[in-house]
């Protein structure tokens, strides 16, 4: 179980979803682009947690083990597809159905 420091907030998720949300949040922070990220705490929850993401604001992430799999691109995609429609960045789980990832 990895760990997302940011500014002085710990927010626990496993070491594959964590290298996926790095991914993403380190291209929209290159271009200089801010957002929310959004998750569910745990799987089947209906509450929802949301941090600001801004390049002015420490952020870490920190692995619990050495190896993260291969990327899952379809995933990365469908993250990134949530943080364009301007309202926030969605964690997702990494479970296909029927071709659609469902929302952590």
């Amino acid at each position: 179980m990895g760990t997302l420091r940011y500014g002085g907030h710990a927010i626990p998720m496993n070491d594959r979803t964590l290298l996926h949300v790095q991914i993403i949040v380190g291209a929209k922070l290159r271009h200089g682009e801010s957002t929310f990220l959004s998750w569910r705490p745990k799987t089947g929850e209906t509450r929802r947690s949301s941090i600001w993401v801004s390049p002015g604001i420490p952020m870490a992430f920190l692995f619990d083990g050495s190896h993260l799999g291969s990327v899952n691109r379809a995933w990365l995609e469908a993250m990134s597809a949530s943080g364009s429609t301007g309202v926030d960045l969605q964690i997702m789980e990494e479970v296909e159905l029927q071709g659609h990832l469902q929302p952590a």
